[in-house]
């Protein structure tokens, strides 16, 4: 049986990462518009922001886990009949 408490937790950390990783993707495209104004190379700026994006979704697969985990353990308690 799942900790509730615990996939909360997690649910949490994973939103906070979410909230900051489009916090650098949002940055790193900026930076990139900057550069290009500039008329300097991208390119490494550019693998970087596919490298978050990547990352981002995984964290994004990842909370809706935890999201899915914490729905099925609260309907599972909700069908369980009431004890004592």
């Amino acid at each position: 049986m799942p900790d509730l408490e615990k996939e909360y937790r997690d649910l949490a950390t994973a939103d906070r990462h979410i909230r900051e990783g489009e916090e650098r993707e949002t940055h790193q495209v900026d930076l990139i518009s900057e550069l290009q104004r500039a008329g300097r190379s991208t390119d490494d700026a550019e693998r970087l922001l596919a490298a978050l994006r990547e990352t981002l979704d995984g964290w994004k697969q990842h909370r809706s886990q935890i999201a899915q985990l914490i729905d099925q353990e609260e309907s599972r308690r909700e069908d369980r009949p009431a004890e004592g």
